[in-house]
């Protein structure tokens, strides 16, 4: 009766150990990520021989919480990703392939995966040498007149209007916004991918061409709630980076520079932009499961060492053996007398199974052994070569 319960609970254990190993979990510890609304979400992707395989999607409330931190996924995927990526993807979505925005990257080292922007497989740079500087003017009016209703990305310190923005390229799926936050609420002033040359849109300004470079004049159809002109004295300036597609007519979580324009500002002076990439860039990690699975179920989690087979064989067997945690092993050959005649393994290797194979075409036939060193683990077995 004894015997029967012993079998039963170690079949029980082995069924356990063979499902958890089979399919293992990804663990998001992700601060700063916003809301996308009811048509867009996050979907996680590991990156296994250079291709990508989903973790699974989530949303994100209004709190930031994430609706999912803990993702099932294989366990082959898992022991052999070497890099985490968090992409913006579209509700629903058509393409299986993840988009091109993609918004956090890391790669694991052992069990983690820190997560940034800055990461290659991301946004690609970590903002650390931006700049900003900006004027107040409304050139597209002609007339010289409410020249503090206007706001332009440009450094006129030279005396000639030059760059006012030192930004990184951004890869596909993303592009640069400016605003003005004008009473509270975020009025676009366009979106660009350039710093030296005039944004993408101009609803605001009047009938005159703008400088070549990004801002807005707001002299002209003024959203519901403000009124144009208008004094942006005492008010905000933003850069942000945005989805490309957009996810929301509002600016992004991403906002590396800021400008807090001066109560007493005055037009065509060059004011500073701050740095605020430590406040909005989102950051965190992608935790594996730290059990490494195997695909052999009948690996448990004791080291193991496996019967050869064919046996008896000739001239060559295969030899299997799995270990719970990365450790050093040594698998030796040695014949009737104990004498070693071969070293097939002599390596650190990760949890895993393996099987490695022995050719035995050179020796004569007889009882062999085999054993393996790992750990505080020795065991011997014995081996038929028949010829």
């Amino acid at each position: 009766m004894r015997q029967i319960k012993f079998l039963l609970t170690s079949i029980l254990f082995v069924l356990i150990f063979s499902f958890s190993a089979n399919s293992q979990t990804v663990t998001l510890n992700i601060n700063g990520l916003e809301d996308l609304g009811a048509n867009y979400q996050y979907e996680g992707w590991l990156i296994v021989g250079g291709m990508p395989v989903t973790t699974g999607t989530f949303t994100v409330d209004v709190n930031g919480e994430l609706s999912q931190t803990i993702f099932s996924v294989n366990s082959s995927d898992l022991i052999n990703a070497t890099t985490f990526v968090l992409t913006i993807e579209p509700i629903p979505d058509p393409d299986p392939d993840p988009s091109t925005t993609h918004i956090l990257g890391g790669s694991f080292m052992d069990f983690d995966a820190p997560l940034s922007v800055g990461h290659t497989a991301a946004l690609g740079d970590d903002y650390s040498s931006i700049d900003g500087k900006y004027i107040l003017a409304t050139p597209t009016n002609g007339d010289n007149t409410d020249e503090l209703s206007g706001i332009w990305f440009l450094d006129l310190s030279s005396g000639s209007p030059e760059a006012g923005l030192t930004l990184p390229n951004l890869p596909t799926g993303w592009k640069y916004e400016g605003w003005a936050v004008i009473s509270g609420m975020p009025v676009t002033t366009g979106t660009f991918t350039a710093v030296d040359m005039v944004d993408e849109a101009d609803p605001y300004s009047g009938p005159d061409p703008g400088p070549p470079f990004p801002g807005e004049d707001f002299l002209v159809n003024a959203p519901p709630g403000l009124t144009f002109p208008t004094d942006l004295s005492g008010m905000t300036g933003v850069i942000s980076i945005e989805p490309d597609p957009d996810n929301s007519t509002a600016p992004f979580l991403l906002k590396p520079l800021v400008a807090g324009i001066p109560s007493n500002a005055m037009d065509h002076i060059t004011y500073m932009m701050d740095s605020n990439v430590a406040n909005s860039f989102p950051t965190g990690t992608a935790v594996r499961s730290k059990i490494v699975s195997v695909e052999s179920t009948s690996f448990i989690a004791d080291y193991v060492l496996e019967q050869n087979y064919p046996n008896p064989f000739n001239p060559s067997t295969t030899i299997k053996f799995g270990i719970p945690v990365k450790n050093n092993v040594v698998v030796k050959i040695y014949n009737s007398l104990g004498v070693e005649i071969a070293t097939l393994v002599n390596e650190v290797r990760e949890a895993g199974s393996y099987e490695i194979q022995f050719n035995a075409n050179n020796l004569s036939s007889g009882i062999y052994y085999y054993k393996i060193e790992s750990g505080n683990f020795v065991e011997t077995k014995k081996m038929i070569l028949l010829k």
